[in-house]
């Protein structure tokens, strides 16, 4: 008898532990650790000063809950790239980190 394994494939956070977020750190925190792991953000989530950039981690769901969740001044990204307002070219390539399995969901931005 062969028995083969096989590889269970996650979408975004699944399979990781869910977590409500209503603050830029807990927010920043969460989407930047190497966890697995579902982000539900609650009511309005405001950056700190002009503007917040947040480096979504691989393998993460970020959902608002109900119909008010929403990220003001936040910039998330997804790639992990980490000057904002400069382009990036092909001299750029390698230095930032890609990320992967990335859902972002019900979510306004502001």
């Amino acid at each position: 008898i062969l028995i083969s394994s096989m590889s269970l494939w996650l979408p975004g956070g699944a399979g990781g532990r869910t977590v409500t977020v209503s603050n830029y750190n807990d927010l920043k925190t969460h989407a930047e650790s190497d966890e697995r792991i579902i982000i539900q953000v609650s009511g309005t989530i405001s950056a700190p000063g002009d503007h917040g950039l947040i480096k979504v981690l691989s393998n993460k769901t970020i959902i608002g809950l109900g119909s008010n969740a929403r990220l003001n001044k936040i910039t998330l990204s997804v790639n992990a790239w980490d000057r904002p307002g400069e382009s990036c070219d092909a001299d750029d390539y390698g230095t930032f980190t890609p990320a992967s399995n990335v859902i972002i969901r019900n979510l306004e931005f502001t």
